[in-house]
């Protein structure tokens, strides 16, 4: 059998193509499997181009605090992503509170202690009874709002006290070894920075004037603390891993506000650890712990530090370092960089 097809070769004197039908099929090669293979097969020319920069930013303040310039030194996308396109972490769920609430309720729980304390003369003075009483009074409160917010059972907040009772004892030991009595001046305590046109909105944990006058700040932490060289950073770069007690140092020191007037003495990490809680940091020209009870806790002289650069044992270079360092990455994240790192 025959198949006869036939088609008009003209319309009227207008000559026609033949339709597809009439024409033999093309051999077509095998498709490439990706975008990027098929672009390679064409004979386009690729350009290729390194995409590390956002639009800058253009206002003068941004809200985030010392997390700007944390994020911005450890990778420039994480800071433009987080604090410009406000994306963050997926919430991880975990029993009762997690570490990062577990934190916020330790630093409620004493800046209520030291509300009504005041001051180491005070601490001092309690007996053993009166001590165990005071702490009680700050963590009854603080985790009934906790236990009412997160719908934390009775047994679980039972556990949860009797665990930052025997925290928050074993804390208020280690203050009572300080060398100099200390009046908690401020908690929680709001200043600003201006860094190359960038102003953060810093909050200190706690600002103790000691009985020279001078002044030390605190930062609380539930975990383990960075190692100061952390703080000022590693050659070649020196960036700051851990740039918040400085960024307060810098803040304190440019602040005309009357409660912070006052030579700073010390920059201390409060890691408050159940069996092994310590005073992280440096002192400049005093120890704040008794040398002689030669404890591991003791945070030692800046010019002891250990693996410290020697360039940055004088407190005045450190300082400048950290405001070239700290001026450098306001200026990256006001300029937009966005490089992955």
């Amino acid at each position: 059998r025959e198949l006869v097809l036939s088609r008009a070769e003209l319309d009227g004197e207008v000559k026609q193509l033949p339709g597809a039908f009439f024409q033999e099929p093309a051999k077509q090669s095998p498709r490439p499997g990706t975008l990027i293979e098929t672009l390679q097969a064409s004979s386009v020319e690729l350009e290729y181009l390194r995409d590390q920069a956002g639009t800058p930013y253009s206002q003068a303040r941004v809200a985030g605090g010392a997390g700007v310039i944390t994020s911005q030194s450890a990778c420039p996308f994480q800071a433009y992503a987080r604090y410009r396109l406000g994306a963050g972490y997926e919430a991880h769920s975990e029993p009762g509170l997690d570490a990062a609430d577990r934190g916020t309720l330790v630093h409620a729980i004493l800046d209520d202690l030291w509300l009504e304390l005041h001051d180491s003369n005070n601490l001092r003075k309690l007996n053993p009874a009166q001590k165990d009483e005071v702490i009680r009074n700050s963590i009854e409160p603080a985790v009934r709002r906790f236990a009412g917010r997160g719908g934390l059972g009775h047994g679980y907040a039972d556990s949860l006290s009797g665990w930052l009772f025997n925290l928050i004892d074993q804390w208020l030991d280690l203050e009572l070894l300080r060398n100099q009595e200390f009046e908690v001046i401020a908690r929680e305590h709001a200043v600003e920075l201006e860094l190359g046109g960038l102003v953060l909105s810093l909050r200190i944990d706690r600002v103790d004037r000691l009985e020279d006058q001078s002044l030390v700040l605190l930062d609380y932490k539930t975990g383990e603390p960075e190692a100061v060289t952390g703080w000022i950073g590693t050659p070649p770069d020196y960036r700051s891993k851990y740039p918040q007690l400085g960024l307060y140092a810098l803040a304190v020191k440019q602040s005309p506000d009357p409660v912070l007037q006052g030579d700073l003495e010390g920059l201390l990490v409060a890691s408050l650890r159940l069996g092994a809680g310590r005073l992280a940091g440096f002192s400049l020209n005093t120890s704040l712990i008794d040398p002689n009870l030669r404890l591991p806790q003791s945070p030692p002289r800046l010019e002891k530090v250990r693996g410290l650069d020697e360039t940055f044992q004088e407190w005045d270079a450190l300082c400048e370092r950290w405001r070239k360092s700290f001026t450098e990455q306001a200026a990256a994240f006001r300029a937009g960089r966005a490089e992955v790192s």
